[in-house]
């Protein structure tokens, strides 16, 4: 049930953060987002010791966060970084990435 909840996080906050108008807004709500994987990554680890999910399966789960962990770093980044960046289409592209990752 937490994985659930911060796992939904993720998308969620990526999403709310696409409705603010700042490029340091929008980076805020992606740090939330990053802090929701980092949950979710340790409540997965949890699992895994008190064996309620396959090894295997929490490594294969856990190496797709690490990728959309590093993504989200990099996204966070860029929207430091520069305001001139199509925000709408990085983030759609985003958003599509992690239900990939979340349905996939």
């Amino acid at each position: 049930s937490q994985i659930r909840r911060s796992a939904v996080s993720i998308p969620s906050n990526i999403s709310e953060g696409c409705s603010r108008k700042s490029d340091r807004d929008k980076a805020r709500f992606i740090e939330i987002a990053i802090g929701s994987s980092y949950e979710t990554e340790t409540q997965l680890l949890i699992a895994k010791r008190l064996n309620f999910i396959d090894e295997s399966e929490c490594n294969i789960i856990l190496d797709k966060l690490d990728t959309l962990q590093g993504s989200m770093f990099k996204f966070h980044s860029i929207l430091l970084e520069s305001g001139r960046i199509k925000i709408k289409v990085l983030i759609g592209l985003s958003v599509l990435a992690i239900i990939g990752w979340a349905f996939g």
